[in-house]
């Protein structure tokens, strides 16, 4: 009878055992589980959280790309801005420039109308070929006689007969030499087309007469008047002249 008792209580504990192991083992497994879950969510946050930094990171470097892009585009158009007005301020002042250039040329054009005329010729040496002392003069003889025709001059004040047959020779490309004369304190008109003094004897060379007036002084001593008619000539024997 005890046996059977004893062998009942021993059973009793053997399931008591069994039970107490069972539960033992739910725990842990529970509290593994929570564990392992615990550890998975925290890393998932940590993933999530690298993520959105990323994504932070990301927008941060657009925003300050797209910034930047702005910058740029604002740098540009404020330097196109500076040179549209550099070029405009540079048309302005060219067109200024240009138009005071006008005013000037039209003001000068205006005041300078005072002019005189002037020929020169050598129609006496045309007609007379033989006095020449070297043929090859002829070369620069006109048939007509005429050096340069009729021609309008415009001057200043103060100008002279010889500043006016300078310049017409210049602008005309007609060869001229001339000499300072300490004696009459004027230029001497040596030759003019290569056509020289005593060329054609020793009574020859350049003379000059204004409104028909063979003057007492140089070309460079005679002032110029408004519409004064000038004739350059040359003759083959000035004492006849």
């Amino acid at each position: 009878m005890e046996d059977d008792l004893l062998k009942k209580t021993k059973k009793k504990r053997r399931r008591l055992i069994a039970v107490i192991v069972v539960i033992a083992l739910f725990c842990v497994s529970a509290v593994w589980g929570l564990s392992v879950k615990k550890a998975s969510d925290a890393k998932a946050a940590k993933a999530k959280a690298a993520s959105e930094q990323t994504t932070s990171a990301g927008e941060d470097s657009k925003a300050a790309a797209k910034k930047e892009t702005k910058k740029e585009a604002k740098t540009k158009t404020s330097k196109k801005t500076t040179a549209k007005e550099t070029a405009s301020s540079t048309s302005k002042d060219s067109t200024q420039e240009s138009n005071s250039a006008a005013s000037s040329s039209t003001s000068k054009k205006t005041t300078s109308s005072k002019y005189v005329t002037i020929t020169i010729v050598c129609t006496e040496l045309s007609n007379n070929m033989d006095k020449l002392k070297d043929e090859a003069l002829k070369n620069y003889i006109p048939s007509s006689g005429v050096i340069l025709a009729k021609t309008r001059y415009s001057f200043s004040d103060g100008d002279t007969v010889y500043d006016c047959l300078s310049s017409v020779c210049k602008n005309n490309k007609i060869q001229m030499e001339s000499k300072y004369d300490s004696v009459y304190k004027s230029q001497y008109v040596k030759g003019i087309n290569y056509l020289y003094e005593f060329d054609a004897g020793k009574l020859s060379g350049w003379l000059f007469k204004v409104n028909g007036v063979k003057p007492d002084y140089g070309a460079s001593a005679v002032k110029l008047k408004n519409h004064d008619n000038i004739v350059w000539f040359y003759t083959i024997n000035y004492t006849k002249d």
